[in-house]
């Protein structure tokens, strides 16, 4: 009987052949399962990364601008030069902050005995402190201590009331000083007192001393008054 002998398929066969049915199945789960892995891998990684860099992150410090940071060089050579070169950058960083002591104010009239106000005083507007004559000439001066370190940009400021108005406000800048043993003493320029009905009378006035960076020496209120005459108990 004549026919086809059919060969049954040999391992060599099996192995190059296409894989059918579960065999091909099961690589295809393998492959699946192998790229899940890769992909948690490399999640782990990127997440390790991350820590790492926050972990060790240098702290740069609080950042400031140029206009900033060329003030802050601008003032520290400037109280290098004034406090000289025995002070080391590194000391003068440790140095503490300035402190003005104001000392007294003396109010100077041509041909009448100095009005000294010794600091601290009291005052009322019961009891003024001192009577000015209308029409004459006056100046303002005061002497002050600089302890610690150099104070710049002093000013000062004098704001007047009668009668609860407001009727004058001055601004002044005194300038840069730096530590002294002895003290300062400070003219303002000489002014005249108005004349008229209208001038006379109480007056309140508040005195302050202040730096540039807006630290208060001296904050004072006090009362004097303004007469057609001097005193009679002053000499004349």
């Amino acid at each position: 009987m004549s026919g086809v002998v059919q060969t049954p398929p040999t391992s060599k066969d099996m192995i190059i052949g296409p894989l059918t049915g579960k065999e091909e199945q099961k690589v295809d789960m393998n492959t699946m399962n192998e790229d899940v892995e890769n992909r948690r891998e490399k999640t782990k990684i990127q997440e390790n990364n991350i820590v790492s860099s926050k972990q060790f992150k240098p702290y740069l410090g609080p950042q400031l601008s140029l206009k900033e940071q060329d003030e802050k060089s601008c003032s520290r050579k400037w109280r290098e030069r004034f406090l000289g070169r025995a002070h080391s950058s590194s000391s003068i960083e440790d140095i503490v902050g300035a402190d003005v002591r104001v000392l007294s104010l003396t109010i100077i009239c041509p041909g009448r005995p100095e009005i000294v106000l010794s600091h601290p005083f009291v005052s009322t507007p019961k009891s003024s402190l001192f009577t000015l004559k209308e029409g004459t000439k006056y100046q303002l001066k005061f002497s002050f201590m600089v302890y610690n370190n150099v104070v710049s940009g002093l000013q000062y400021m004098n704001t007047l009331w009668k009668s609860g108005i407001r009727v004058d406000r001055s601004k002044l800048m005194l300038g840069n000083f730096c530590p002294n043993k002895e003290p300062y003493g400070y003219k303002l320029e000489e002014e005249v007192i108005p004349c008229g009905i209208l001038v006379r009378g109480s007056y309140s006035a508040r005195i302050k001393v202040v730096d540039d960076e807006g630290k208060c020496y001296l904050d004072i209120h006090y009362y004097f008054d303004i007469k057609k005459n001097w005193p009679t108990s002053c000499v004349s």
